[in-house]
This record gives structure tokens, C-alpha cells and sequence, in this order.
């Protein structure tokens, strides 16, 4: 289970480390509730009983609010591990989460090399989507297909998320469009997590961000000239990495990982 700052993702393996159950729940006010609505949606995803499952791990923002967990484990760990089960190789991990941004390196074997996370503000996280989505009265969902439309690259002088809103409205005032404007904030995001380290090797995505704003991924590409590869599971990365640290079968990988952190 992982609890994030803004949904709460579930992902249930067989014995074999098969994905067999997944969901993804909106944490509103309630993060209790809702990790318990994702585990059920999970297990009704799988056809199966919460009595069959034989341990919980929890991670993620929340992850000590979930009292049906066995044990709790770091952000850091259950995202290395989840992208190494989905691309088993030396990657480089970039997670846009709602709070914070992580870039992980791992080694051929998934042993960490090293890590670096961004916590300092909202700026070039999933808060600072929905921040700019709320300022444009839009969904966050209708971001993307509007960047899609753009034909304009727009520059923002700021990665501050206040600053960045200012600019925002005095963009709509002055006439540009909103599919440009929105654009120019992806390309301001892409700026800001780019810049927290050297991005090297095979580089891998993580998060609700990169599984839902395919052009944001594609802007990435082009602002770090490499190719970016995002899973049909990227948004439950976290999660899946939780549950492959139940399974014994990872404990060395994990040991050695959470020795290094």
C-alpha cells in the first residue's frame, strides 16, 4: 500500500511476484479511508479475500496511518524496487509524487547507488499541477490533452509555484492561450526536476505525473536528451515495490538497499 500526499495506490502480488490486483483511490481529507477503499478495490480487482492475503506493507506519505499493515517501509526503497521489478537493469529512477520528487539510481543487479530527493516547496511536484489546474478553474486531468494542443513554447521565470501562478494570470491577460500556457508550466516543471541532479543511463518514470501527462514525458525527453521509459504501472511503482519487500524472495536486495539509505 502506498499512501501518497494526494491518492493512495494498491498493488496485490501472487507467490510468483504476479500483479494480480491494483487500484488507485483519491485521498480527499480522509487518508484512513482511503487506503482502506483502495485495499478493497484491490482485492475486489483480484476476485479475492483481505484473509488470503499473507502480509502488508505500507509506504508512502501515510504509510503510519495504516493500521492493517505489517510493517512500514521508505518511499525510497519501494520505489527503487518497484521500478526494478518493471525494468530489471541499471536504471535511473524519476518520481514525480504529489509532495515531493525522488531520482534514484540503481545498479544492474537493483542494489541503490544513490539517491536525491526534493521536499523544500511544491514546485515541480503533482501539487503544483493541481495548483495551476485550480488557478486555470480546470480539471487536472484536462492538462495534458489542452498541452497536446499547443503550439508555443512559453518561458516562466520562476519555478515558485506563487511566482509561477502570478506569471500564469498575467499571461491569460496579455491573450497567449491557455494550451501554450500550460505547456510553458510543464516545460518549467521538467526544468525544475531535471536540475536536481545529473539524470544518467536508462531513465525510468515513477508517479501519477508521468503516468497521466504524456507531454509533460515528452517535453522531459527533450529537456535531458534521452528517451524516457514509463510503465503502465508507473503510478503504482511504490506500491509494487511495497509488495515485493513482503516476499522473502527480496529480502537480501532490500537489506542491502535500506543499509545504503
Amino acid at each position: 500500500i502506498d499512501v501518497g500526499a494526494f491518492s493512495s495506490k494498491v498493488v496485490l502480488c501472487d507467490d510468483d511476484l504476479k500483479i494480480v490486483g491494483t487500484s488507485v483511490i483519491k485521498n480527499r481529507l480522509n487518508i484512513i479511508k482511503a487506503s482502506e477503499e483502495a485495499v478493497q478495490k484491490a482485492l475486489d480487482d483480484a476476485k479475492i479475500n483481505i484473509s488470503e492475503i499473507s502480509k502488508i506493507v505500507s509506504t508512502g506519505y501515510g504509510r503510519m496511518n495504516v493500521e492493517i499493515a505489517d510493517t512500514s517501509i521508505t518511499e525510497i526503497t519501494c520505489h527503487g524496487l518497484g521500478a526494478y521489478y518493471l525494468y530489471p537493469k541499471a536504471i535511473t529512477v524519476v518520481d514525480i509524487g504529489g509532495q515531493d520528487n525522488k531520482i534514484i539510481q540503481l545498479n544492474s543487479t537493483g542494489k541503490r547507488i544513490s539517491f536525491k530527493m526534493n521536499r523544500k516547496c511544491a514546485a515541480g511536484t503533482g501539487a503544483f499541477l493541481d495548483e495551476i489546474a485550480a488557478r486555470l478553474e480546470l480539471p487536472v486531468s484536462e492538462l495534458n490533452n489542452l498541452a497536446a494542443q499547443s503550439t508555443k513554447n512559453l518561458a516562466f521565470g520562476s519555478y515558485c509555484t506563487v511566482f509561477t501562478s502570478t506569471e500564469m494570470l498575467t499571461m491569460v491577460n496579455a491573450g497567449e492561450k491557455i494550451e501554450d500556457i500550460i505547456r510553458g508550466v510543464y516545460i518549467s516543471l521538467a526544468n525544475h526536476v531535471s536540475a536536481m541532479a545529473v539524470i544518467e543511463g536508462d531513465v525510468v518514470m515513477t508517479g501519477g505525473v508521468a503516468a497521466y501527462n504524456p507531454v509533460f514525458v515528452k517535453i522531459f525527453e527533450q529537456q535531458i536528451k534521452k528517451t524516457v521509459s514509463v510503465h503502465k504501472y508507473a503510478h503504482h511503482a511504490g506500491a509494487l515495490g511495497a509488495a515485493l519487500y513482503a516476499s522473502e524472495k527480496f529480502t537480501e536486495l532490500e537489506s542491502k538497499n535500506e543499509n545504503s539509505l
